[in-house]
């Protein structure tokens, strides 16, 4: 039985101020090179493009079809279309490290993603929770990093 259902409406979790058109490439750019020193060998600008290229398409898409994916699986989706595989703890890290470059006020996030994970855990949805959890702890540190 559904119990709970949770909406995110754009800019309700995360408010972006910045031009899309500016730090969606500086970003793409520094996911690529955190996924090259995690010791994939891949083409940093070819790969670069192709993320960019990918998350479009499925901006595109989500507007069309109304279903949203992780970037976490986009990114996955793609690195294995290429032959590429890498694990889980390794593609959170490496999208913590491009969402740090996107620079989102997170004004209020922690306490509604902390719900979120409680939420996710009664519903059983144990894989979801965990990739909000992590995303938890990479904010945590970054507000006691701001408050030092």
């Amino acid at each position: 039985m559904i119990r709970v259902v949770f909406f995110d409406l754009g800019s309700t979790l995360i408010y972006f101020d910045a031009s899309w058109l500016e730090v969606m490439p500086r970003a793409a750019a520094t996911l690529t090179d955190a996924l090259i020193r995690s010791g994939l060998d891949l083409p940093r600008e070819d790969f670069t493009l192709r993320f960019l290229h990918r998350i479009q398409e499925y901006y595109q898409q989500r507007e069309s079809e109304f279903i949203e994916y992780t970037t976490q699986r986009i990114l996955q989706d793609l690195l294995a279309e290429l032959g590429f595989s890498a694990p889980a703890p390794l593609l959170r890290r490496a999208l913590q490290i491009r969402q740090k470059r996107l620079g989102a006020n997170h004004a209020g996030l922690i306490p509604t993603m902390e719900n979120y994970v409680a939420i996710l855990r009664r519903l059983g949805r144990h894989d979801r929770a965990q990739t909000y959890e992590a995303y938890l702890r990479d904010l945590r540190s970054q507000k006691i990093r701001q408050k030092e």
